[in-house]
């Protein structure tokens, strides 16, 4: 059984720490509120992981990944010196939608979305007289009393909605590639140095619109801003925009809070700071959470799903 790692060590080992060897980092646990010290190997792994068999290859991903971690390091070197090219940007983008995929987070976000959507399929039915009346023994009328009560949940595999997200991966990387970057050049990662976690492509919203926040290494960070002037094609690469940032110590601090906020549960860094474990303290009840709203339209019902960093509501 492969251990199967859901954030590239490649990425994770650009937060080895200098005061441990460059072998080491320090993690930090929202769930248990503790830290201690790590290499890559020993975090951000699941048996199996890159396994699915939902798809017709069940360890596709893994060779998705070939053409992604051999060039990450060179891509952050050259996103970091302006010397990138259009390759670069498709392996940063790579990397992202790896975790936007695979990741804990991603599978649990996957599994809600559909586990509504179902719910909401199996009411309209319901509605039209196709599902058939519950046992009278449920004292319920309907399927749909049986839902709101409780008493009826739809559960889903959660390697289901990963095998869909496998299956469109290279879309996504696309996506991210055809965006506006905010390259972020932290001059004091020495002492404020960028973090990472175990859901690196972290959420941030401004004004309504959902950006994703990505610490590449503790100098090199990016802000994804979503390319809203395409509407009517499908995004390329000749639509990648981009500017350079140089963050102060309180702007860097402030992706830190983002990366801290949108973690499943464990923060690494390449040090070891009381200042980061109280942030940690303060945010550890957050993270990404699917708001599915439904609307009315023409007489039907449209889900409409987004993303949200929130106090968690689950487990």
């Amino acid at each position: 059984m492969a251990l199967d790692h859901f954030v590239s060590q490649v990425h994770l080992k650009n937060f080895y720490s200098d005061q441990l060897d460059r072998r080491q980092m320090f993690a930090y646990r929202k769930s248990k509120l503790d830290s201690f010290r790590c290499s890559s190997a020993d975090v951000c792994r699941i048996p199996d992981g890159s396994t699915n068999e939902f798809l017709e290859e069940p360890r596709a991903i893994e060779e998705y990944l070939k053409l992604i971690e051999p060039h990450y390091n060179r891509a952050c070197d050259n996103l970091a010196t302006d010397k990138f090219d259009h390759g670069d940007i498709i392996v940063l983008s790579g990397f992202c939608a790896f975790v936007m995929s695979c990741s804990p987070t991603a599978m649990r976000l996957g599994a809600h979305f559909f586990s509504v959507f179902a719910a909401l399929e199996l009411e309209l039915l319901d509605g039209i007289g196709e599902i058939p009346p519950p046992p009278v023994e449920t004292g319920a009328r309907s399927a749909t009393e049986l839902l709101q009560s409780g008493m009826l949940r739809v559960d889903v595999d959660a390697k289901y909605p990963q095998a869909v997200s496998i299956s469109q991966i290279s879309d996504l990387a696309r996506n991210f590639a055809s965006s506006r970057w905010e390259i972020l050049l932290n001059a004091h990662s020495s002492s404020t140095p960028f973090v990472t976690s175990d859901y690196p492509v972290s959420l941030e919203r401004v004004q309504g619109r959902a950006m994703r926040v990505v610490a590449f290494r503790p100098d090199l960070a990016v802000r994804i801003w979503p390319n809203a002037d395409i509407r009517d094609r499908e995004p390329t690469i000749e639509d990648f925009r981009h500017r350079y940032l140089a963050p102060s110590k309180a702007e860097v601090r402030g992706v830190v809070r983002t990366i801290v906020r949108s973690a499943e549960d464990f923060i690494f860094s390449p040090q070891s700071s009381e200042g980061l474990k109280r942030l940690v303290s303060k945010h550890a009840n957050f993270r990404v959470e699917n708001i599915a709203r439904r609307i009315p339209v023409n007489g039907g019902t449209k889900l409409h799903n987004s993303q949200h960093v929130v106090e968690r509501t689950s487990g």
